[in-house]
């Protein structure tokens, strides 16, 4: 708690350990973060909080990475998430959208072969028969003046274009609409819920994922993404496929990130039990902490 945190982010999460789950809890101060000894704790949970919680955090990356590494489950949210994504933190691989351009196709890649894994079905002629399955259609465009594709690539002019086109659909994040969900039913992040759910996102923070991490809910491809609500199309393009809840080892501990506030207002009994899962059964399923005697 206390500033950069948002208050009324503090009071929801709050609410779910004090009223729902009836859990004892410790109150750190933030700007006394220096003052604690973290191996006291096992679960430490940031809400969102200002964009300055970055600038905050960054004196303490080394200890908060070792705890993690340690068996600490670290769990944040929205602005707070999206700080422990830079490459300073040394907590972790899920990035920002906009942080990673330059490599934008390769996430999409593993988060398309993710979606397409929850439903596979099996041919048992090729798999048992001699039934050679089709190759994969692979055409590359032709790069002339003609098509408008240079001849030559300048890499600083593409980068610079693709954060302008970032920038500009940012201007479009949605302020809080009921988008679809598609949860991955094998993690334990997921136990009580159902292959969607529905998500209540609103700001313009996006997160790419791949192998190592793993993801337990994204949010669905563009065609069936909208469930209520206002979404412009630069936002569902932007946003489409991107993850929601993410959960990486890291050591004996793990970090788990949150898009957006998952208990905002207690609004969505769903997302509140993730992240029940996640303070819960974090300590003993994804994380192996040293035993205190």
């Amino acid at each position: 708690t206390n500033w950069p945190i948002w208050p009324t982010d503090y009071g929801h999460v709050w609410h779910q350990l004090d009223t729902e789950l009836k859990l004892p809890f410790t109150i750190l101060d933030i700007q006394m973060l220096e003052g604690y000894d973290l191996r006291r704790y096992n679960v430490i949970i940031i809400p969102s909080a200002s964009t300055s919680i970055g600038a905050l955090l960054a004196p303490h990356a080394k200890a908060l990475a070792s705890w993690v590494r340690g068996g600490g489950t670290l769990i944040a949210m929205g602005s707070s998430a999206a700080a422990l994504t830079a490459e300073k933190f040394e907590l972790g691989t899920t990035r920002l959208r906009r942080d990673a351009l330059n490599d934008l196709e390769g996430y999409v890649e593993a988060a398309q072969r993710e979606i397409a894994s929850r439903r596979i079905d099996v041919d048992p002629a090729v798999v048992f028969g001699d039934t050679a399955p089709p190759p994969p259609v692979t055409t590359k465009p032709k790069v002339s003046a003609k098509n408008g594709l240079p001849l030559s690539f300048d890499l600083k002019k593409i980068k610079a274009t693709k954060i302008r086109q970032d920038e500009y659909k940012r201007r479009f994040s949605p302020k809080g609409t009921m988008l679809r969900g598609l949860v991955h039913l094998e993690s334990w992040l997921t136990y009580g819920c159902r292959e969607e759910l529905p998500l209540l996102f609103a700001g313009e923070f996006a997160f790419v994922s791949r192998p190592p991490v793993i993801t337990p809910v994204r949010l669905a491809p563009a065609a069936m993404l909208r469930l209520a609500g206002l979404i412009w199309p630069e936002a569902v393009e932007r946003v489409a496929g991107t993850a929601y809840l993410t959960t990486e080892s890291i050591g004996a501990g793990q970090l788990i990130l949150f898009a957006v506030n998952p208990t905002f207002r207690a609004y969505t009994k769903g997302t509140s039990r993730l992240l029940a899962n996640a303070i819960v059964y974090g300590p003993s399923l994804g994380a192996k902490q040293p035993l205190v005697w």
